[in-house]
C-alpha cells in the first residue's frame, strides 16, 4: 500500500523534505513581514525616493536601530527589500510597495501576515482545548486585545466600505428600496460595527441591529456609532448568542459576517418573505476542492487557531464548522432551516467571496 501511494503521488522523500523546509523557513519571513507591517516600516520605506541606512530608517520610524538592522537583514535575504553592494543602504522597490502597504487593499500581504502573531496569542489555549480532557475551546475575550485591531484592518481590506454598497447590496432583491423606505436589518457577528454603522448612515429610515457575543467588539461598535457625524438613533448594538435572539424580534434582512460557520446553527427570527445573506469565502466542503485555491492556507489556519475554539467555547453542543466548511454545507444549513429558496451568487469584484442567499 505504501509503495503504491509513493507511485501515485510521484513525490520522493527528499522532495517532501525540501517542501517542508520551504514551508517552515517561509514562516519566519512571514513573522518579519508582520513585524514590518505592525511598526509601519513598509509604509515608511514606500515614501523614500532613494536608499536609506538602517540608522536613517530607524530614526524616521522612531525605533531602535539594532532591531531595524536585523529586520532589514531578514527582508533582504527574503528578496523583499533590496540592499546596495555594501549591504549598508536599503530600498523598497516600487513594484513591491503595493503588496506591502495599505495601497494594496486586500492585496496587502501584511494583513494576513500580522494574523500569525495575533492568533499565536491563543496557541496554548488551542493546544489545551484539542486534548481529550481539555476545555472545549477558549473565549474570544482571551485574545480580544490583539484580535479586534487585526480584525478591523482585515475587514476593511477584505471588503472596503464602498464595496459594501456596490457588491453586497445588489445581491438582495430590492434591498436599497426596502431599506430606504424602512426595514429591519440584523448584522450577526457585527464585531466593531463597521457595516452596521455604514448601513445606518445610508438608510436612516431603517432599524439596524448589530449583535455579537463578544463584549469588546460591542464596545468598539458603540464607540464607532458615537464617532459618526450623524445621529444614529436607528442603530443599536447588543451582546447576544445568535441562537437565542429575543422572541419579539421580527427581522426582514439578516446578514452574518464571515462568522456564521464558526457558530452553532440555531433558530433565528425572520419575517415571512425575509432574506438571509451569508457572505463567505469560496471554500469547498471536500478538502480536496480547496487545494491550490487562493487564501485557503490562511483560512484553515485562522479556523484552527480562532474560529473553531472560540465557537466551541460558547456551548457544549456547538458544531464548530470552521471557516472552510464549504458552500455545500452552508446551502444545506439554510435549506434545513426551512428557507423556501437558496441561491449562490458571485460577489462582483471579489473572486474569493460568495453570497449565499436564503429566502423565507
Amino acid at each position: 500500500m505504501a509503495a503504491k501511494e509513493q507511485e501515485t503521488c510521484g513525490e520522493t522523500a527528499d522532495q517532501f523534505a525540501m517542501k517542508l523546509h520551504g514551508h517552515v523557513m517561509s514562516s519566519y519571513i512571514t513573522i518579519g513581514i508582520a513585524f514590518g507591517d505592525r511598526l509601519g516600516l513598509f509604509e515608511l520605506m514606500a515614501t523614500f525616493d532613494g536608499s536609506k541606512t538602517a540608522g536613517e530608517i530607524a530614526t524616521a520610524a522612531k525605533l531602535k536601530g539594532r532591531y531595524v538592522q536585523e529586520w532589514l537583514g531578514l527582508m533582504v535575504i527574503a528578496d523583499i527589500i533590496d540592499a546596495d553592494d555594501k549591504g549598508t543602504a536599503f530600498f523598497l522597490p516600487l513594484h513591491r510597495r503595493k503588496n506591502l502597504t495599505a495601497e494594496g487593499g486586500v492585496g496587502n500581504i501584511g494583513i494576513p501576515a500580522a494574523g500569525i502573531p495575533t492568533f499565536m496569542k491563543g496557541f496554548e489555549y488551542v493546544i489545551n482545548a484539542a486534548k481529550e480532557a481539555g476545555p472545549n475551546g477558549f473565549p474570544q475575550g482571551a485574545t480580544a486585545d490583539v484580535f479586534w485591531p487585526w480584525m478591523d484592518s482585515f475587514t476593511e481590506a477584505l471588503m472596503p466600505s464602498a464595496a459594501l454598497f456596490s457588491s453586497i447590496v445588489p445581491l438582495i432583491p430590492d434591498f436599497k428600496m426596502n431599506m430606504e423606505s424602512g426595514a429591519s436589518f440584523l448584522s450577526i457577528g457585527c464585531g466593531s460595527g463597521i457595516d452596521s454603522v455604514n448601513f445606518g448612515e445610508a438608510f436612516p429610515n431603517s432599524t439596524i441591529i448589530g449583535v455579537d457575543h463578544g463584549a469588546l467588539g460591542i464596545q468598539k461598535a458603540l464607540c464607532r456609532k458615537q464617532g459618526s457625524d450623524k445621529n444614529l438613533t436607528n442603530v443599536n448594538f447588543e451582546i447576544h448568542d445568535a441562537t437565542k435572539l429575543p422572541s419579539d424580534w421580527s427581522i426582514g434582512l439578516i446578514m452574518p459576517h464571515p462568522c456564521i460557520v464558526s457558530m452553532i446553527w440555531g433558530a433565528l427570527i425572520w419575517k415571512p418573505g425575509g432574506y438571509y445573506l451569508m457572505i463567505e469565502f469560496t471554500a469547498a466542503t471536500n478538502v480536496n476542492g480547496n487545494k491550490g485555491r487562493i487564501l485557503m492556507e490562511f483560512l484553515y489556519g485562522v479556523s484552527l487557531l480562532h474560529c473553531i475554539p472560540t465557537a466551541l467555547s460558547q456551548r457544549e453542543d456547538g458544531v464548530g464548522l470552521g471557516a472552510c466548511c464549504g458552500q455545500e454545507t452552508m446551502r444545506k444549513m439554510l435549506k434545513d432551516a426551512g428557507f423556501e429558496s437558496v441561491e449562490v451568487k458571485p460577489v462582483e469584484g471579489f473572486d474569493y467571496l460568495v453570497g449565499i442567499l436564503g429566502k423565507k
